[in-house]
């Protein structure tokens, strides 16, 4: 019985030890892509949406494809949490309606937020009324886009 005992009270610890949760690391989250907007008041979203991070110049490029031709895009410089104006240094926010350069809305006015930023995902909202090389202008609100970072 005593050598039961023992044997109890080696095997116990043992087992128990072995048998233990192990500390596994949390899933990152994942964040389905999607950015959304209005042009002019009718409603996009786009199919595909990128975010890339450029280390080398410390830059976020947020681009939707809305189809194979038109897209938009959202560069900020520095990125960070926070509200940055369209027309800043750092800042770029461009509508294009097809594959012609001319036809290209660079914003002249308007702010893009970044709500979410960290070492995966960004998110945030954007709107801005941009200017053709044509002098054409075109409005963009209720903008809103996530996506998981891809880093250069």
């Amino acid at each position: 019985m005593k050598y039961i005992k023992l044997l109890l009270l080696v095997l116990i610890p043992g087992i128990l030890a072995f048998s233990s949760c192990s500390k596994k690391s949390a899933p990152q989250p994942t964040v389905t892509a999607s950015m959304s907007f209005k042009l002019n008041g009718t409603s996009k979203n786009a199919a595909t949406v990128f975010a890339t991070y450029y280390s080398t110049v410390d830059a976020l490029q947020v681009i939707g494809q809305v189809t194979d031709s038109e897209g938009i895009e959202l560069q900020i410089d520095s990125i960070k949490v926070g509200t940055f104006n369209a027309t800043a240094q750092g800042i770029i926010m461009g509508y294009s309606p097809d594959a012609a350069f001319q036809d290209i809305f660079f914003a002249t006015s308007g702010s893009v937020t970044i709500s979410t930023y960290n070492n995966t995902t960004v998110a945030g909202t954007f709107s801005f009324t941009g200017v053709n090389s044509l002098n054409v202008a075109a409005t963009i609100s209720a903008g809103t886009f996530s996506a998981q970072i891809i880093k250069d």
